[in-house]
Protein backbone atom coordinates (compact mmCIF):
# COMPACT_ATOMS: atom_id res chain seq x y z
CA UNK A 1 0.00 0.00 0.00
CA UNK A 2 1.40 3.71 -0.60
CA UNK A 3 2.44 5.17 2.54
CA UNK A 4 2.44 9.23 2.15
CA UNK A 5 6.10 10.56 2.07
CA UNK A 6 7.04 12.89 4.36
CA UNK A 7 6.85 16.76 3.17
CA UNK A 8 9.70 19.15 2.86
CA UNK A 9 8.97 22.58 5.34
CA UNK A 10 7.43 24.98 2.85
CA UNK A 11 9.72 27.78 3.04
CA UNK A 12 9.58 29.53 -0.60
CA UNK A 13 8.00 32.67 1.60
CA UNK A 14 10.52 35.10 1.46
CA UNK A 15 12.65 36.86 -1.07
CA UNK A 16 15.74 35.70 0.09
CA UNK A 17 17.68 34.88 -3.49
CA UNK A 18 19.30 31.08 -4.20
CA UNK A 19 22.45 31.11 -3.29
CA UNK A 20 24.79 29.82 -5.76
CA UNK A 21 26.30 26.50 -5.98
CA UNK A 22 29.16 26.06 -3.01
CA UNK A 23 32.71 24.84 -4.13
CA UNK A 24 34.75 23.66 -1.21
CA UNK A 25 37.68 25.92 -2.45
CA UNK A 26 39.00 28.73 -0.67
CA UNK A 27 41.29 31.58 0.25
CA UNK A 28 42.08 33.27 3.24
CA UNK A 29 42.84 36.67 3.65
CA UNK A 30 45.61 38.10 5.82
CA UNK A 31 45.40 41.47 7.52
CA UNK A 32 48.60 43.34 5.72
CA UNK A 33 51.64 43.27 8.21
CA UNK A 34 54.54 45.29 8.87
CA UNK A 35 56.40 43.17 10.01
CA UNK A 36 57.51 39.63 8.79
CA UNK A 37 57.93 37.77 12.36
CA UNK A 38 53.91 39.24 12.87
CA UNK A 39 53.19 37.15 9.59
CA UNK A 40 55.32 34.27 10.77
CA UNK A 41 53.92 34.49 14.49
CA UNK A 42 50.24 34.24 13.14
CA UNK A 43 51.23 31.39 10.73
CA UNK A 44 53.11 29.47 13.52
CA UNK A 45 50.04 29.46 15.41
CA UNK A 46 47.81 28.81 13.28
CA UNK A 47 49.93 25.97 12.06
CA UNK A 48 49.95 24.35 15.80
CA UNK A 49 46.54 25.09 16.29
CA UNK A 50 45.56 22.95 12.97
CA UNK A 51 47.76 20.24 13.98
CA UNK A 52 45.85 19.57 17.28
CA UNK A 53 42.64 19.64 15.45
CA UNK A 54 41.89 16.05 13.92
CA UNK A 55 38.29 14.76 14.93
CA UNK A 56 37.12 17.80 16.01
CA UNK A 57 35.89 17.67 19.28
CA UNK A 58 35.35 19.23 22.42
CA UNK A 59 38.49 17.93 24.26
CA UNK A 60 40.65 18.96 21.03
CA UNK A 61 39.55 22.49 20.83
CA UNK A 62 40.30 22.97 24.81
CA UNK A 63 43.53 21.28 24.08
CA UNK A 64 44.03 25.18 22.03
CA UNK A 65 45.98 28.31 23.95
CA UNK A 66 43.92 31.25 24.27
CA UNK A 67 46.40 32.66 21.19
CA UNK A 68 46.21 29.53 18.89
CA UNK A 69 42.37 30.00 19.17
CA UNK A 70 42.56 34.20 18.03
CA UNK A 71 44.61 33.25 15.44
CA UNK A 72 42.20 30.61 13.74
CA UNK A 73 39.48 33.29 14.56
CA UNK A 74 40.74 34.99 12.39
CA UNK A 75 41.39 32.79 9.67
CA UNK A 76 37.82 31.80 10.04
CA UNK A 77 36.53 35.90 9.94
CA UNK A 78 38.44 35.68 6.42
CA UNK A 79 38.07 32.75 4.34
CA UNK A 80 35.49 33.92 1.82
CA UNK A 81 33.86 32.06 -1.29
CA UNK A 82 35.66 32.46 -4.47
CA UNK A 83 32.64 32.87 -6.77
CA UNK A 84 30.42 35.77 -4.36
CA UNK A 85 33.20 37.20 -2.06
CA UNK A 86 30.45 36.24 0.72
CA UNK A 87 32.20 35.30 3.90
CA UNK A 88 30.82 32.00 3.89
CA UNK A 89 31.91 30.26 7.44
CA UNK A 90 30.86 33.29 9.45
CA UNK A 91 27.85 32.87 8.04
CA UNK A 92 27.15 29.72 8.28
CA UNK A 93 28.20 29.41 11.53
CA UNK A 94 25.16 31.30 12.57
CA UNK A 95 22.82 29.65 10.76
CA UNK A 96 23.77 26.16 12.09
CA UNK A 97 23.19 27.76 15.59
CA UNK A 98 19.47 28.16 14.68
CA UNK A 99 19.26 24.67 13.57
CA UNK A 100 20.96 23.13 16.07
CA UNK A 101 19.54 25.08 18.94
CA UNK A 102 15.91 24.54 17.36
CA UNK A 103 16.84 20.89 17.34
CA UNK A 104 18.37 21.06 21.07
CA UNK A 105 15.21 22.61 22.15
CA UNK A 106 12.38 20.78 20.50
CA UNK A 107 14.05 17.24 21.97
CA UNK A 108 14.22 18.54 24.97
CA UNK A 109 11.35 19.79 25.40
CA UNK A 110 9.38 16.95 24.47
CA UNK A 111 11.60 13.98 25.64
CA UNK A 112 13.81 15.77 28.41
CA UNK A 113 17.56 16.84 28.91
CA UNK A 114 19.50 13.81 28.53
CA UNK A 115 17.12 11.50 27.79
CA UNK A 116 17.44 11.45 24.12
CA UNK A 117 20.22 10.16 21.20
CA UNK A 118 20.39 11.46 17.87
CA UNK A 119 21.58 9.48 14.74
CA UNK A 120 22.31 12.09 11.76
CA UNK A 121 22.12 10.13 8.59
CA UNK A 122 24.46 10.68 5.92
CA UNK A 123 25.66 14.26 5.12
CA UNK A 124 23.08 16.71 5.02
CA UNK A 125 23.04 17.66 8.51
CA UNK A 126 26.61 16.66 9.59
CA UNK A 127 27.38 19.52 10.48
CA UNK A 128 25.17 20.83 12.17
CA UNK A 129 25.17 17.69 14.32
CA UNK A 130 29.06 18.16 15.29
CA UNK A 131 27.38 21.09 17.20
CA UNK A 132 24.87 19.75 18.57
CA UNK A 133 27.23 17.32 19.56
CA UNK A 134 28.86 20.52 21.86
CA UNK A 135 25.42 21.41 22.77
CA UNK A 136 23.88 17.75 24.57
CA UNK A 137 26.99 15.62 24.58
CA UNK A 138 29.01 14.39 22.19
CA UNK A 139 27.99 10.60 22.98
CA UNK A 140 24.43 11.48 22.76
CA UNK A 141 24.59 12.56 18.87
CA UNK A 142 25.86 9.50 16.24
CA UNK A 143 26.58 10.87 12.67
CA UNK A 144 26.80 7.59 10.58
CA UNK A 145 27.55 7.26 6.54
CA UNK A 146 24.14 5.70 5.10
CA UNK A 147 23.99 6.41 1.59
CA UNK A 148 22.37 5.76 -1.79
CA UNK A 149 18.61 5.41 0.12
CA UNK A 150 16.38 7.50 -2.40
CA UNK A 151 17.25 4.66 -4.42
CA UNK A 152 15.35 2.45 -2.73
CA UNK A 153 11.56 2.04 -2.61
CA UNK A 154 10.50 2.42 1.14
CA UNK A 155 7.51 0.41 0.72
CA UNK A 156 7.42 -3.62 1.55
CA UNK A 157 9.92 -5.29 3.50
CA UNK A 158 12.94 -5.47 1.40
CA UNK A 159 14.76 -2.24 1.96
CA UNK A 160 17.86 -4.30 3.77
CA UNK A 161 18.06 -6.95 1.97
CA UNK A 162 18.33 -4.30 -1.24
CA UNK A 163 20.99 -1.76 0.93
CA UNK A 164 22.87 -4.75 2.01
CA UNK A 165 22.98 -6.37 -1.31
CA UNK A 166 24.50 -3.20 -3.54
CA UNK A 167 25.53 -0.86 -1.05
CA UNK A 168 27.53 -2.46 2.23
CA UNK A 169 28.57 -5.33 3.73
CA UNK A 170 26.04 -5.76 6.53
CA UNK A 171 28.06 -7.53 9.36
CA UNK A 172 30.79 -5.17 8.62
CA UNK A 173 28.02 -2.27 9.23
CA UNK A 174 26.65 -3.88 12.47
CA UNK A 175 30.28 -4.38 13.91
CA UNK A 176 30.81 -0.62 13.05
CA UNK A 177 27.53 0.06 14.93
CA UNK A 178 28.20 -1.38 17.57
CA UNK A 179 31.80 -0.07 17.91
CA UNK A 180 29.94 3.63 18.05
CA UNK A 181 27.61 2.87 20.96
CA UNK A 182 24.68 1.66 18.82
CA UNK A 183 24.47 -2.03 19.40
CA UNK A 184 20.24 -3.63 19.92
CA UNK A 185 21.15 -4.37 23.55
CA UNK A 186 22.24 -1.03 24.00
CA UNK A 187 19.66 0.83 23.04
CA UNK A 188 16.73 -1.12 23.98
CA UNK A 189 18.28 -0.77 27.34
CA UNK A 190 19.09 2.55 27.68
CA UNK A 191 16.00 3.98 29.05
CA UNK A 192 16.26 7.12 25.78
CA UNK A 193 14.42 7.83 22.82
CA UNK A 194 16.31 7.26 19.61
CA UNK A 195 15.43 9.78 17.01
CA UNK A 196 16.86 9.29 13.19
CA UNK A 197 17.15 12.73 11.96
CA UNK A 198 17.41 13.90 8.52
CA UNK A 199 16.84 16.84 6.11
CA UNK A 200 13.86 15.19 4.38
CA UNK A 201 13.04 16.09 0.41
CA UNK A 202 11.26 13.27 -0.64
CA UNK A 203 11.34 11.45 2.51
CA UNK A 204 12.29 8.33 0.91
CA UNK A 205 15.69 8.08 2.67
CA UNK A 206 14.31 8.76 6.23
CA UNK A 207 11.83 6.08 5.81
CA UNK A 208 14.28 3.30 4.42
CA UNK A 209 17.00 4.63 6.83
CA UNK A 210 14.50 3.78 9.59
CA UNK A 211 13.48 0.13 7.66
CA UNK A 212 16.98 -0.52 7.73
CA UNK A 213 17.73 0.33 11.17
CA UNK A 214 14.98 -1.01 13.21
CA UNK A 215 15.23 -4.49 10.35
CA UNK A 216 15.19 -7.49 13.24
CA UNK A 217 19.39 -7.73 11.53
CA UNK A 218 19.94 -4.80 13.45
CA UNK A 219 18.07 -2.98 16.27
CA UNK A 220 14.85 -4.49 16.03
CA UNK A 221 12.45 -1.79 17.72
CA UNK A 222 11.43 -3.95 20.53
CA UNK A 223 10.95 -1.25 23.08
CA UNK A 224 9.21 1.35 20.27
CA UNK A 225 11.85 3.97 21.50
CA UNK A 226 13.40 4.30 17.94
CA UNK A 227 11.20 6.83 15.28
CA UNK A 228 12.19 9.47 12.96
CA UNK A 229 12.04 13.37 12.68
CA UNK A 230 13.06 15.53 9.69
CA UNK A 231 14.33 19.16 10.78
CA UNK A 232 11.66 20.46 9.05
CA UNK A 233 9.25 19.47 11.57
CA UNK A 234 11.05 20.57 14.36
CA UNK A 235 12.08 24.73 12.74
CA UNK A 236 9.99 27.30 14.58
CA UNK A 237 7.48 28.78 11.99
CA UNK A 238 8.12 32.31 13.83
CA UNK A 239 11.70 32.83 11.86
CA UNK A 240 10.71 32.78 8.54
CA UNK A 241 13.85 34.59 7.02
CA UNK A 242 16.22 31.64 8.76
CA UNK A 243 14.05 29.19 7.44
CA UNK A 244 13.85 30.11 4.37
CA UNK A 245 17.78 30.35 3.72
CA UNK A 246 18.33 27.34 5.93
CA UNK A 247 16.23 25.22 3.67
CA UNK A 248 17.69 26.68 0.64
CA UNK A 249 20.80 25.70 1.55
CA UNK A 250 19.83 22.43 2.51
CA UNK A 251 18.16 21.66 -1.05
CA UNK A 252 21.36 22.77 -2.89
CA UNK A 253 23.53 20.34 -0.66
CA UNK A 254 25.02 23.53 0.49
CA UNK A 255 26.36 22.05 3.96
CA UNK A 256 27.98 18.84 2.69
CA UNK A 257 31.26 20.20 2.14
CA UNK A 258 31.15 20.56 5.32
CA UNK A 259 30.81 16.89 6.44
CA UNK A 260 32.13 15.07 8.81
CA UNK A 261 30.87 11.71 7.07
CA UNK A 262 31.35 10.56 3.40
CA UNK A 263 29.38 8.21 1.22
CA UNK A 264 30.21 4.16 1.15
CA UNK A 265 32.33 3.38 -1.87
CA UNK A 266 31.77 -0.21 -1.46
CA UNK A 267 31.54 -2.97 0.87
CA UNK A 268 34.83 -3.78 2.70
CA UNK A 269 36.12 -2.43 6.05
CA UNK A 270 38.10 0.05 5.18
CA UNK A 271 35.64 1.86 3.25
CA UNK A 272 32.86 2.24 6.22
CA UNK A 273 36.26 3.77 7.85
CA UNK A 274 37.21 5.95 5.52
CA UNK A 275 33.67 7.00 5.06
CA UNK A 276 33.74 8.15 9.06
CA UNK A 277 36.78 9.71 8.65
CA UNK A 278 37.74 13.02 6.61
CA UNK A 279 41.31 12.97 6.99
CA UNK A 280 40.89 10.21 4.68
CA UNK A 281 38.36 11.23 1.73
CA UNK A 282 39.07 14.71 1.91
CA UNK A 283 42.02 16.41 -0.19
CA UNK A 284 44.67 19.24 2.05
CA UNK A 285 42.30 22.27 0.81
CA UNK A 286 39.13 20.26 1.95
CA UNK A 287 40.74 19.14 5.38
CA UNK A 288 41.73 22.46 6.27
CA UNK A 289 38.48 23.78 5.61
CA UNK A 290 36.78 21.05 8.07
CA UNK A 291 39.41 22.14 10.79
CA UNK A 292 38.39 25.89 10.24
CA UNK A 293 35.09 25.21 10.22
CA UNK A 294 34.91 22.87 12.95
CA UNK A 295 36.60 25.19 15.06
CA UNK A 296 34.40 27.76 14.16
CA UNK A 297 31.36 25.66 15.35
CA UNK A 298 32.71 24.87 18.66
CA UNK A 299 34.37 28.67 19.09
CA UNK A 300 30.65 29.76 18.77
CA UNK A 301 29.51 27.55 21.39
CA UNK A 302 32.51 28.03 24.25
CA UNK A 303 33.66 31.50 23.31
CA UNK A 304 30.46 33.46 23.85
CA UNK A 305 29.77 33.78 27.12
CA UNK A 306 26.57 32.77 27.01
CA UNK A 307 25.24 34.90 25.03
CA UNK A 308 25.08 32.89 21.94
CA UNK A 309 22.08 33.62 19.04
CA UNK A 310 19.08 31.94 19.33
CA UNK A 311 19.41 31.19 23.31
CA UNK A 312 15.69 30.89 23.67
CA UNK A 313 13.34 29.67 20.98
CA UNK A 314 9.80 30.68 20.34
CA UNK A 315 8.06 27.86 18.97
CA UNK A 316 5.05 29.15 19.15
CA UNK A 317 1.78 27.95 19.83
CA UNK A 318 1.71 23.89 20.59
CA UNK A 319 -0.26 22.09 18.08
CA UNK A 320 -3.00 21.05 21.02
CA UNK A 321 -5.26 19.21 19.13
CA UNK A 322 -4.95 14.68 18.59
CA UNK A 323 -6.84 11.61 18.83
CA UNK A 324 -7.70 10.25 21.41
CA UNK A 325 -5.38 7.87 23.24
CA UNK A 326 -2.81 9.35 20.39
CA UNK A 327 1.08 10.32 21.74
CA UNK A 328 1.69 13.39 19.68
CA UNK A 329 4.91 15.17 19.60
CA UNK A 330 4.31 18.66 19.79
CA UNK A 331 5.59 19.73 16.65
CA UNK A 332 3.10 17.45 14.89
CA UNK A 333 -0.69 18.16 14.13
CA UNK A 334 -2.71 14.99 14.62
CA UNK A 335 -2.38 13.76 11.03
CA UNK A 336 0.97 14.29 10.61
CA UNK A 337 1.53 12.26 14.00
CA UNK A 338 -1.15 9.55 12.56
CA UNK A 339 1.30 9.05 9.56
CA UNK A 340 4.35 8.36 11.35
CA UNK A 341 2.89 6.11 13.65
CA UNK A 342 1.01 4.15 11.13
CA UNK A 343 3.78 3.78 9.10
CA UNK A 344 5.92 2.56 12.25
CA UNK A 345 3.23 -0.21 12.89
CA UNK A 346 2.67 -1.28 9.78
CA UNK A 347 6.77 -2.27 9.40
CA UNK A 348 6.10 -3.90 12.12
CA UNK A 349 3.84 -5.81 11.55
CA UNK A 350 5.47 -6.76 8.36
CA UNK A 351 8.27 -7.47 9.90
CA UNK A 352 6.24 -10.02 12.51
CA UNK A 353 4.70 -11.80 9.36
CA UNK A 354 8.35 -12.87 8.03
CA UNK A 355 9.38 -13.89 11.10
CA UNK A 356 5.83 -15.94 11.39
CA UNK A 357 3.83 -16.01 8.49
CA UNK A 358 1.28 -18.75 9.14
CA UNK A 359 0.13 -16.64 12.05
CA UNK A 360 -3.62 -15.77 11.85
CA UNK A 361 -3.36 -12.95 14.19
CA UNK A 362 -0.89 -11.12 12.30
CA UNK A 363 -2.57 -11.24 9.19
CA UNK A 364 -6.37 -10.47 10.77
CA UNK A 365 -4.24 -7.20 11.86
CA UNK A 366 -2.23 -6.13 8.55
CA UNK A 367 -5.61 -6.46 7.16
CA UNK A 368 -7.47 -4.54 9.95
CA UNK A 369 -4.96 -2.32 9.42
CA UNK A 370 -4.92 -1.87 5.42
CA UNK A 371 -8.63 -1.48 5.73
CA UNK A 372 -8.95 1.65 8.61
CA UNK A 373 -11.36 3.85 8.37
CA UNK A 374 -11.02 5.00 11.88
CA UNK A 375 -8.26 7.18 13.36
CA UNK A 376 -9.99 6.71 16.27
CA UNK A 377 -10.32 2.69 16.60
CA UNK A 378 -6.63 2.88 15.89
CA UNK A 379 -5.60 4.55 18.89
CA UNK A 380 -7.97 3.09 21.40
CA UNK A 381 -8.25 -0.31 20.32
CA UNK A 382 -5.98 -1.22 17.21
CA UNK A 383 -3.04 -0.12 18.13
CA UNK A 384 -2.62 -1.90 21.45
CA UNK A 385 -3.55 -5.19 19.90
CA UNK A 386 -0.31 -4.68 17.04
CA UNK A 387 2.10 -3.78 19.70
CA UNK A 388 0.89 -6.99 21.49
CA UNK A 389 0.75 -9.40 18.59
CA UNK A 390 3.89 -8.25 17.28
CA UNK A 391 5.87 -8.69 20.90
CA UNK A 392 4.53 -12.19 20.96
CA UNK A 393 5.75 -12.45 17.62
CA UNK A 394 9.04 -10.69 18.26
Amino acid sequence: MNIQSIKPINIINSTAAIKPKRSPNFRGRLTNASMDAFISSHESLVKSAMAKLNKINIAEYKSLTPAEKQALRREVSAITNLNTKVEILTEDIKLHQYAAESIRQAFDKEFGKGKYVVISIGRSLSSISKLLGAKIGEDNVKNIPLSNLSNINPNGTEQFDIWAKKYCDPQLYKLYLDSIGLSKEKIENSGKEYIILDYAFSGRSLKNAYKILTSDYFWGNKKRNITTVSIQEVLPKTYKKENSILALDLQGSGFKCYSFVNKIQDRNSFNINKATDYNLYCNEKQKEIHKLFGFGLLDSEFETNGARPYKEIDFGMMLANSFPGQNKRFWCDEKQQFDKDFFEDFYELDKALKRNPNSLELKLLKNELENLDSYIKYYVDLKQRIKVAVFKNS
